[in-house]
């Protein structure tokens, strides 16, 4: 049986391999595996050029333009005549919903279809609580051919993400996965909120 001394000594030694090794070790590969994952994230990024311009009106009658976008992170959402309620309408409003509390994030539906113009996006906002200042509709069957040729010469995703300087940073369909990175990704590059200047006054003297 070992003297207690000699067992002390062991447990010592173990403590501090335990503090000076392994714990360092293990949170360094735990943020080096978080920082690939947002540089995986960063890695979808490009630059396919500004955001067009427009000028148009949303469902209220109120004229709107690319500048009520400037310095938000915009998603912008292509809807034609064969899309679904539940289709782009349906994934823009999730990832609407993940947002909500953010005011510097907007969303813009673009109905390309001049064939198909009854869709009542004002109900729909209603019904499901959505702020039509956050989220705007409009009509316009030419908006889409402004965007930067992306892949066989055209924009074939329903989704753009566009950041803060008005850059489109990439296209996503609307297959569930994809919209999940798009929210990680805006998760990741959304404005935060600026920090409260702390002010110390020192008291005044009695």
């Amino acid at each position: 049986m070992e003297e207690p001394s000699k067992i002390k000594k062991i447990i010592t030694k173990l403590a501090l391999l335990l503090f000076l090794v392994v714990l360092p070790l293990g949170s360094w590969l735990f943020l080096n595996s978080g920082a690939n994952v947002y540089r995986g994230y960063m890695a979808d990024l490009k630059d396919y050029g500004k955001m067009p311009t427009f000028d148009n009106k949303n469902v209220d009658g109120e004229k709107i333009s690319q500048d009520k976008y400037a310095k938000a992170l915009t998603i912008v959402g292509f809807r034609n005549e064969d899309d679904e309620e539940e289709n782009t309408i349906g994934m823009m409003r999730y990832v609407y919903d993940q947002f909500t509390e953010n005011a510097g994030v907007l969303f813009l539906t673009v109905n390309t279809s001049v064939r198909d113009t009854s869709f009542d996006f004002n109900s729909y906002a209603n019904q499901y609580g959505i702020d039509i200042n956050k989220w705007s509709y409009i009509n316009d069957e030419d908006y889409h051919n402004g965007f930067k040729e992306k892949e066989r010469g055209e924009v074939s995703e329903q989704f753009a993400l566009i950041d803060t300087s008005m850059t489109v940073r990439n296209y996503y369909s609307q297959d569930t996965t994809m919209v999940n990175r798009m929210i990680t990704t805006m998760s990741l590059i959304m404005p935060r909120p600026p920090k409260a200047e702390i002010i110390f006054e020192p008291e005044k003297e009695k």
